[in-house]
Parts: C-alpha cells; sequence; structure tokens
C-alpha cells in the first residue's frame, strides 16, 4: 500500500515537474521495494516528511514571486499612466511652448532648408502643351524627386500619364500617382489654423517637405516681384495652386516658410535661378490659403 502512495506521489511530482524531489521520491520507492523492516520505514517516513517539506517551500516561493510579479507589473502599469500624464499635453499648453520656441529660434536665427546635394525643383512651364496648368504634376515630380535622386519622372511625363481632357489635375490624381509609386506621405488633417502652423514647423524641422493646395489671393505677391519675400506674380487668374514647403526662417522675428514654386515661367532672378525657387511666404498666410483638408508629409 505504501509503494502504490509513493508512486502516485511522484507522479504529481512529476506532472509539476519539481525535479528535486522526484529524485528524493524515487530513492523512497527503491528502498521500499527492497526493505520492509521498521528502520527502512522511518526512512521512508522521513524521506516522504522531507519531499513534501519541498513540495510546501516551493509552493510558497511561487506564490511570493507571482505576487511580486503581480506587484511589479501593477507599480510599471502606474508609472506608465503617470508618464502618459506628464507626455499628454493639452492643444493650449503645446501652442505655447511652440511660442517660445520660435521665440528662441528667431532669437538664434535658426534657418531650416530642407535640400539635397541635388536639384529637385521644376519649373511648370517646362512640362509641355498644359503648362499652365501643371502645378499639381509638377510640384508632384519634385516631390518624387526628394525621395529619390534616381527618380525619372518629370512634371511633363506625369502630364502625359493622367492627360485629362487638357484639365487641371485634382487632388485625387495626385494621390493615385504616389499610390502606384509605393510613396509613403504623413496627412495632417487641417482644422485649427494655429495647430497646422505649429506642425508644419516641427516636420519641416525634422526634415519633411509638404505639399499645400492654396488660394493664392491670400498670399502676398507683385508681378515679376524682384524680392524672394512673397510670391513672384499677382496674377488674379491664378487662384488655386500648388507648391512645396521644404524650409524656413525669420525675418523680423516672424516665421516666413520657404517655398518651392514651380510658377517660374522660365525667369530666371539675379543669381540665375528660376524665380519660384526658394521664396519666403509668411507662415501666416500659408496657412490661411490651405484649401485642401490635409497637408501632406513626405520624407
Amino acid at each position: 500500500m505504501f509503494f502504490y502512495l509513493q508512486f502516485f506521489y511522484i507522479c504529481v511530482i512529476i506532472k509539476k515537474k519539481f525535479f528535486r524531489i522526484v529524485s528524493l521520491s524515487l530513492l523512497v520507492i527503491i528502498t521500499t521495494t527492497a526493505c520492509s523492516d521498521n528502520k527502512v520505514i522511518d526512512s521512508n517516513k522521513k524521506a516522504k516528511e522531507e519531499a513534501q517539506q519541498l513540495i510546501k517551500d516551493y509552493e510558497n516561493k511561487g506564490t511570493l514571486t507571482n505576487s511580486k510579479n503581480k506587484l511589479n507589473t501593477q507599480n510599471q502599469q502606474k508609472q506608465q499612466q503617470q508618464q502618459q500624464k506628464k507626455v499628454v499635453k493639452t492643444l493650449p499648453e503645446q501652442l505655447e511652448e511652440e511660442k517660445a520656441i520660435r521665440q528662441e529660434e528667431a532669437k538664434q536665427g535658426v534657418t531650416v532648408s530642407n535640400n539635397k546635394d541635388y536639384d529637385y525643383y521644376y519649373d511648370q512651364r517646362l512640362s509641355g502643351k498644359h503648362h499652365v496648368l501643371n502645378c499639381v504634376p509638377t510640384c508632384t515630380a519634385m516631390i518624387l524627386k526628394y525621395l529619390d535622386p534616381n527618380s525619372k519622372d518629370t512634371s511633363e511625363s506625369l502630364r502625359n500619364e493622367y492627360e485629362i481632357d487638357g484639365k487641371g489635375w485634382n487632388p485625387d490624381i495626385f494621390l493615385d500617382v504616389l499610390k502606384k509609386r509605393n510613396i509613403k506621405y504623413i496627412a495632417f488633417p487641417h482644422k485649427n489654423a494655429e495647430q497646422t502652423d505649429m506642425m508644419v514647423r516641427r516636420y519641416i524641422k525634422n526634415g519633411y517637405i509638404a505639399m499645400f493646395f492654396s488660394d493664392m489671393h491670400k498670399i502676398y505677391g507683385v508681378r515679376n516681384n524682384p524680392s524672394k519675400l512673397g510670391k513672384s506674380h499677382n496674377d488674379p487668374e491664378v487662384v488655386r495652386h500648388t507648391y512645396i514647403v521644404k524650409g524656413y526662417k525669420y525675418i523680423d522675428n516672424e516665421l516666413y516658410y520657404e517655398i518651392y514654386d514651380p510658377d517660374s515661367g522660365n525667369i530666371k532672378d539675379k543669381s540665375g535661378q528660376p524665380i519660384g525657387k526658394n521664396r519666403y511666404y509668411k507662415a501666416s498666410e500659408v496657412i490661411s490659403s490651405i484649401v485642401w483638408p490635409n497637408v501632406l508629409f513626405f520624407k
């Protein structure tokens, strides 16, 4: 009878994988089958007691470990929640912080210009027979070139890909081009002017360029503008227009975005560069001119 009890005891122990106890219990079985005197019985009894104590100690240790792990997990969760509360700021708090950053950047004369060691500017005037309406395919070509110096897409080749009866491209065609070429981007929803302005500066600071669909009546400029400030034209017929924001700087403590405006008209400035290249539009005017619900960022 004692033998079978020991065997059952071993099975339980093996199932729980208490390897040290298994060895001890096996010793008890072997001894039981070989001897039957009182001395052996006492020895078996002692071995059984030791085995039971080991099991008890192991279970207690497991209980303590589980309790400790549970406590550690709870502490970690509490710390994470506290950190999240610290990290997440309200929009007014973020805007106040942004204001302080801009004041400091203006004081230091910070300038950001996301250039490459190759030219990725295109003039829509050189984009074929529909050049007057080709601001979107021209900006698209700039984006593709910015992302890949080996891009073969030009404003003219893209326009030829989507003729659409000589009409201007809409945003859906632009997005289709990106999709076909597996281009990744960040689409920031434009709902709050101050928030959008903040995010544009932040993304540009981190090496992104952005594409804007704008109402050009809201951006200052004069025809044949000799300055790099404001648009280079003031054509009342040019209402909806697209351009690339690629950098920024401060002029008299006010933020200006650095622009690649595709509408250069094949005209060069004094330095020999297209007049639409590296212009500066007031950040406030750029944001107020947005006519599409999203601002797209590329890197």
